[in-house]
């Protein structure tokens, strides 16, 4: 029952109506950095070398409106606010999502639509907001992205650091996806202060402390994985 329940992604068919209508409506209700970003991303002129797909723009809204307009503070808040009948009707999946006291978003992406290029706009829209103080303490100019194998690790830092020389040994940080016009608008108050201290796994190790200042630490799940004998923090 559990299965078919996720399947049938009760809580994707909730929102998409709702978050189609709110993005036509022009995004109201956000902060005014997540105001600015989102009119750069997605008001773009018709010749413009870059966009967002519409699958990608869905995904991206979609996070944000739970956040900021419907302020989802557990995977049951979601449940109760958009698919209420489900939980009247599994008491044992009400019971498991009391556990879970967190916002726990998951995105469904068909491979190859662009994936990382919505984390990456999410992470942008995060760091920003915290940065500017908007709401405080909603948001975090600190990230933990687990990988969950190599080739997506690899995939990760070329986002961050750059593609990697085979030649060489070494990224070429400009080549990185941040440093593409689409995600980070030039200026002073943008590109300018976007200042992201990049951890890879190899610079984390037991008791590490993380840094003061805005940080992305990059991982695989191998490396996270629960192990009581160790403490990675």
């Amino acid at each position: 029952i559990k299965d078919k329940l996720f399947n049938d992604l009760p809580l994707t068919k909730a929102l998409q109506g709702e978050v189609v209508g709110w993005s036509n409506q022009g995004w109201p209700g956000v902060s005014q950095t997540t105001a600015e970003l989102l009119a750069y991303w997605f008001n773009r002129d018709d010749d413009a070398e870059e966009k967002f797909h519409e699958c990608q723009q869905r995904a991206i809204e979609t996070i944000i409106y739970c956040q900021e307009i419907v302020k989802i503070n557990t995977l049951r808040d979601a449940f109760i606010i958009f698919a209420p009948e489900v939980l009247q009707t599994n008491s044992s999946l009400d019971e498991e999502l009391k556990k879970t006291p967190f916002a726990k978003y998951c995105l469904k992406m068909a491979t190859g639509t662009g994936k990382t290029w919505v984390l990456a706009a999410l992470l942008v829209w995060q760091y920003f907001n915290a940065l500017n103080k908007d709401r405080p303490g909603e948001y975090s100019s600190h990230f933990l992205l687990v990988a969950p194998g190599h080739e997506v690790l690899n995939r990760l830092l070329d986002m961050f650091l750059g593609k990697h020389d085979v030649k060489t040994g070494k990224r070429e940080k400009k080549k990185s996806d941040f440093e593409r016009s689409l995600f980070i608008p030039e200026g002073e108050r943008w590109r300018n202060r976007f200042n992201l201290r990049v951890l890879e796994p190899t610079e984390v190790r037991a008791n590490f402390t993380p840094p003061d200042e805005p940080f992305a630490f990059i991982t695989n799940w191998r490396q996270v994985r629960r192990n009581e004998s160790s403490n990675l923090w």
